[in-house]
């Protein structure tokens, strides 16, 4: 009978080969099947083998003429001749461990007795006496040693004593023995999604609590639970009476345990809520992933005759996951809709990148596990004679298959990595690495995800409604790419810094998104990020580019018609805005027949400005662009401007921030050119808004990190090329002393809860600062541009 807890059973045999073997060396006459067998403790062999009494004359082997038999009898090494003491046996032991006498023997002389026409002599030596038990001839030809089970874990060694006796009749095998883990996992597996199911409980509770639902509950509770009154002087009471006290008494000890518990639930969830959401996300995943590879491992712990086969399934398990999760990040629609909902305060958005790149490494490390672990089964069962590793890896749909997701995996990694993706490397004509080596590599996504699909029985089972969604996503990003745009002005602002705008019809967006930006004449399907700097309220859209790239390298010559390095050589035509655009400056204008497309706008972290009453804006270098829209609208809105529908639906003319403070870091006095005058006015607005008009208050601090002038830096001195503008705001030498100005935040601002935006470097810092200085009151919520 086999046992329901260990159901398992594997099967060995025994197959005579051709008697002429001998003639046609290296193969062998007789063998186990298989010879190398992987098995658990706890699991069942069945023994079986099948012998002949018609074999050719010409037969040399031990026993009787024309037969074969064979038996199954342990040895200390796959080199040993000579059984083992019996003692010593390790592989058919009883239940305490020790040596079964009786499956021993039976193994050892396959029960020869008197039924088959004979008496055992164990002194002859004659090959061809059917007493002689020594040479297996009183033994039946076909013998059914039944099921046995496996108690002892380790690797074991036997042979059959009769088919030993030269070179290529050496009749042997080995039965590796594992410990077994499954139950482990299985109660390990238990208590992971036990805490993931209380962190999931105790979120909801802190979510709950924070909405004032815990508040009402334990009102409700306090209610139910109300201590008795004072007793009076005791008198004498009925019986009946005095149950019925003693129950009431009962009923208020339980209420004032549901309402202790209730506050330690209450405090649990206050604490988790101080994890954050970005570390209780991670710890999210992370029991996930986990749980993932103990559910893998366990459910195919017993589907293989080799242990590593698991491991592998284990891997494939949280590939299967990861690489479905790795699509939402890049969703843009569905980040942009999820900034709208309340699902912003709870996932992390603004790392969403970051999380496709964290996602990515999980994905690969199960890759290589999944990969690694088939490897060893492949060279296992290339041990046992069942073909080849490169059979194996190469010869099947599944190995095929999963080389190739390896491969373009690998280059996408590659491609990806911060130093490829930001650098290039010449080889004579070809250029190596660049944004444009990663973007082209990265779109090896699509027949990457047709072989998983090929590859894995399990993926679209996981990946069907996802990509789905994706493919969606994907096309509303085409649509978009379809509108007309007319470029109206191309414009170098700084030494590095261009200014495009452009007529966008049906673009309706929000101070703080970006949009994708597309030149056809430079490459058809590279697309790039870059925030808009023009506020909704304008007749037209504007952004800053960074002319560091090599696409954006490209585009400026595009856009300016620059062809020579000679100034004098460029081609320079000033023309009016067409009509319905705002005014202003001319600008450099290139040919009309320069083509760009958009896609957007997209949800970022700063549009969440208009949410706080105080904001602080942390901008370095170019990273100051997402500000540039958001100041903008709010000093055109204080002005009451007329409203475009440019942003969506309207916006009241004097909603957003009471309070603006900006942090600009930069190396010189060069880079806040361009800047200057927005910054002049906002400055203005923030002086009027002091008094009856109502409007914000702007704090305006540039800090300058690289060689400064003294002249340049007095306080009153005029920008460089500013027609004349006075500095906005303070002047600071160095970097920021965050310590000192949250410090200085938290006084002014007590009791309130302050926004902290930062695009550019130094996102740890600040974000450390802002969950260290987050008590006594005041609270900084920390958003980060992530493109």
């Amino acid at each position: 009978m086999i046992s329901p807890l260990n159901p398992r059973f594997r099967p060995s045999r025994s197959i005579p080969k051709s008697t002429d073997a001998h003639l046609v060396y290296p193969s062998v006459e007789y063998d186990f099947v298989p010879n190398v067998l992987h098995a658990t403790e706890g699991d069942y062999i069945h023994v079986q083998w099948t012998g002949s009494d018609a074999n050719s004359n010409g037969n040399a082997g031990e026993g009787r003429r024309m037969t074969d038999r064979s038996n199954f009898v342990e040895v200390k090494g796959i080199n040993q001749n000579i059984p083992k003491p019996l003692e010593d046996h390790t592989l058919l032991v009883d239940d305490k461990g020790e040596p079964d006498l009786e499956v021993i023997e039976r193994f050892s002389y396959l029960g020869q007795s008197q039924s088959q026409g004979g008496e055992c002599d164990l002194d002859t030596n004659d090959q061809n006496s059917i007493d002689n038990c020594k040479v297996l001839n009183l033994a039946p030809a076909y013998y059914d040693g039944g099921l046995v089970k496996l108690q002892k874990a380790g690797t074991h060694h036997y042979m059959s004593t009769r088919n030993n006796n030269f070179s290529n009749r050496s009749q042997k095998g080995t039965l590796i023995i594992s410990k077994r883990t499954k139950d482990v996992l299985t109660t390990v597996a238990i208590a992971l999604g036990s805490i993931a199911g209380v962190l999931a409980v105790t979120g909801a509770g802190y979510y709950a609590y924070k909405s004032g639902a815990a508040a009402r509950l334990a009102q409700r509770g306090g209610l139910r639970g109300q201590p008795p009154a004072e007793a009076a002087e005791p008198t004498l009471l009925e019986e009946g009476a005095a149950t019925e006290l003693q129950s009431g008494a009962a009923e208020v000890t339980k209420d004032q345990q549901v309402q202790r518990w209730q506050r330690h639930a209450a405090q649990v969830a206050e604490r988790w809520g101080e994890v954050g959401n970005t570390k209780r996300c991670l710890l999210t995943f992370g029991v996930v992933n986990l749980a993932l590879f103990l559910e893998g491992y366990a459910l195919h712990a017993e589907d293989d005759m080799y242990p590593y086969f698991a491991l592998a399934k284990a891997g494939g398990y949280m590939m299967d996951v990861n690489f479905t999760l790795i699509l939402f990040p890049v969703m843009r629609n569905l980040m942009s809709f999820l900034r709208l909902t309340p699902l912003a305060e709870i996932i992390p958005l603004d790392d969403h990148i970051t999380f496709h790149k964290l996602v990515a490494m999980f994905g690969a490390a199960a890759a290589l596990l999944h990969v690694a672990m088939h490897y060893k089964v492949m060279m296992l069962k290339a041990d046992d004679g069942d073909g080849t590793v490169a059979e194996h890896a190469f010869g099947t749909l599944p190995g095929l298959t999963g080389h190739l997701i390896l491969l373009m995996m690998l280059i996408m990694f590659v491609t990806a990595w911060e130093p490829v993706r930001r650098g290039t490397l010449k080889i004579g004509r070809l250029v190596v690495g660049g944004y444009n080596t990663f973007f082209k590599a990265h779109h090896l996504y699509i027949p990457c995800y047709v072989l998983l699909w090929i590859h894995s029985q399990a993926f679209h089972k996981w990946c069907f409604w996802p990509m789905m969604m994706f493919l969606v996503d994907k096309s509303i990003g085409h649509l978009r790419a379809g509108r007309k745009v007319t470029l109206v002005s191309a414009k170098p602002e700084a030494a590095d810094v261009l200014r495009v705008e452009m007529d966008i019809k049906r673009f309706s967006y929000r101070p703080g998104q970006y949009l994708y930006l597309n030149c056809p004449q430079i490459a058809k399907h590279e697309w790039h990020p870059f925030t808009i700097t023009s506020a909704p309220e304008e007749n037209s859209v504007t952004v800053h580019i960074r002319t560091r790239g090599d696409w954006t390298g490209s585009l400026r010559k595009n856009l300016l018609n620059i062809h020579s390095k000679k100034h004098d050589e460029f081609v320079s035509i000033e023309a009016a805005p067409p009509p319905g655009a705002n005014g202003g400056n001319p600008g450099t204008l290139c040919h009309m027949d320069k083509q760009l497309r958009v896609d957007g706008p997209y949800g970022s972290g700063s549009e969440h400005v208009f949410d706080y009453e105080t904001a602080m804006l942390v901008g370095a270098g170019i990273g100051v662009t997402p500000f540039a829209s958001i100041i903008k609208s709010i000093r055109l809105r204080s002005g009451h401007s007329s409203l475009r529908p440019n942003s969506p639906g309207g916006l009241p003319a004097l909603s957003g921030p009471k309070h603006i403070y900006l942090y600009w870091v930069c190396r010189d006095n060069q880079e806040f050119k361009w800047f200057s005058p927005l910054l002049t006015e906002a400055q203005a607005v923030g002086s009027r808004g002091k008094g009856e008009s109502g409007g914000p208050v702007f704090e305006i601090n540039t800090y300058m990190t690289g060689e400064l002038s003294l002249d340049a830096f007095a306080q009153d001195a005029e920008l460089p090329g500013a027609g004349g503008q006075k500095w906005p705001g303070k002047k600071w030498a160095g970097r920021p002393n965050w310590r000192r100005i949250f410090k200085e935040m938290s006084e002014k601002h007590a009791n309130k809860t302050i926004g902290v935006f930062l695009c550019g470097p130094g996102a740890k810092e600040l974000g450390q600062q802002c969950k260290a200085n987050s008590k006594g009151g005041v609270t900084f919520d920390f958003h980060k541009e992530n493109f």
